[in-house]
């Protein structure tokens, strides 16, 4: 229906649209005869008494309605979040005196053209190995369009984990262990972090602002987290217990890389391997020094250039230590994996040392691990 500028818009749409009819209508004694332009505004106004014996609030207030309108035609917003406009609902609300509540009709969704969260590489292999890539994918859902950045920091380190995703899919193979790949951007959430980590899901990365990330409610975060994160993670849980229910204890391997240079502060890192654990070392000990051996050019180190901890991880603390699994979390340097040649070169440094470590380890080549570490 087209706006009309008699004055009246707000009236309601009967009375607009008996305002534009000049069909057949019928008359009091049943015939039908068609209405004359001047015949229009007399039944025009009776429609508007009718509208106004029923909603007088709204005849009342017909230009605050009308100014409402135009505020939000003047202010048009894209990206499935209309936080301006809700803001500016809210208010005139809450100047009504009408209680509101912010945050609880967020529509947050995963649709049918929005990847699973999880894709799994090598569901029928069996080795001693489990891999996982959580910040495998750079995804946006459809719901959250662009985030509001531009397109080129999607290719930065601080929406995924530069060629981590094809050093884990090339060490599935030569392992022969499954992969479970995260498929979604860590700007959406990171999926490794707990809910109540600040920056699991980032209102500013590296010197980058996400619009579409700013003041969320506790509501609109945890549907990120429902729709995402757990299902990844519940698909992990689900492949261990598959695994130890046939007496077989994998040993967890993390895939992730990390730039060389933080934009924000120019530091440079000149390690190109870390080796990461929080409070069990046994494995990225051992593996640390089956690099050193191997790779004496390399530049490894342990815990860096991140730490482990309870509070800004989640893979390690809860599918490692509290399942008193051998793990350990390799970081790999992106500008060393950013092509196929670097990609290869370094799945087999990884596979290489990998195995030696968990020959060293485990007793007689089997899959037991010595003294089970707990956490809790």
């Amino acid at each position: 229906m087209r706006s009309m500028d008699t004055g009246d818009d707000a009236i309601g749409t009967a009375a607009a649209a008996a305002y534009n009819y000049s069909g057949p209508v019928s008359d009091r004694e049943g015939t039908r005869a068609r209405v004359s332009p001047h015949m229009q505004a007399g039944l025009f106004s009776e429609t508007k008494a009718q509208v106004m014996n029923i909603l007088p609030e709204i005849v009342e207030a017909q230009q605050e309605l009308q100014s409402m309108r135009r505020w939000m035609d003047a202010h048009p917003e894209l990206g499935f979040q209309k936080k301006e406009t809700g803001e500016f609902i809210a208010k005139t609300l809450a100047g009504w005196g009408i209680e509101v509540h912010r945050g609880l009709q967020s529509g947050f969704d995963l649709t049918n053209i929005d990847p699973s969260p999880n894709e799994i590489v090598g569901t029928e292999q069996r080795g001693p190995f489990l891999l996982i890539c959580e910040h495998a994918g750079k995804a946006i859902p459809a719901f959250l369009s662009d985030l509001g950045i531009e397109h080129s920091e999607m290719e930065r380190h601080i929406a995924y984990d530069i060629g981590a995703e094809a050093v884990a899919r090339n060490l599935s193979g030569v392992l022969k262990a499954p992969l479970h790949i995260q498929r979604y951007s860590r700007l959406v959430i990171d999926c490794n972090r707990p809910f109540e980590a600040i920056d699991s899901i980032p209102e500013v990365s590296d010197g980058t602002t996400i619009p579409m990330n700013a003041g969320l409610s506790d509501f609109e975060r945890r549907l990120r987290y429902e729709k995402i994160h757990e299902p990844y993670h519940l698909s992990i849980a689900a492949a261990l217990d598959r695994l130890l229910d046939d007496n077989l204890r994998p040993i967890l391997l993390a895939i992730h890389s990390f730039t060389p240079v933080l934009r924000h502060t120019g530091a440079q890192r000149k390690c190109e391997l870390g080796l990461l654990f929080n409070r069990d070392d046994r494995f990225a000990n051992t593996m640390f020094a089956e690099v050193r051996a191997k790779y004496p050019d390399i530049q490894v180190a342990l815990n860096e250039p991140y730490t482990v901890d309870d509070l800004s991880d989640y893979a390690i603390p809860v599918h490692g230590e509290q399942r008193g699994l051998p793990h350990v979390l390799i970081e790999i340097r992106n500008d060393l994996i950013s092509d196929e040649v670097g990609q290869s070169r370094w799945a087999e440094i990884i596979a290489s040392t990998t195995q030696a470590a968990a020959n060293r380890l485990c007793q007689g080549g089997s899959w037991s691990w010595p003294e089970p570490f707990h956490s809790i």
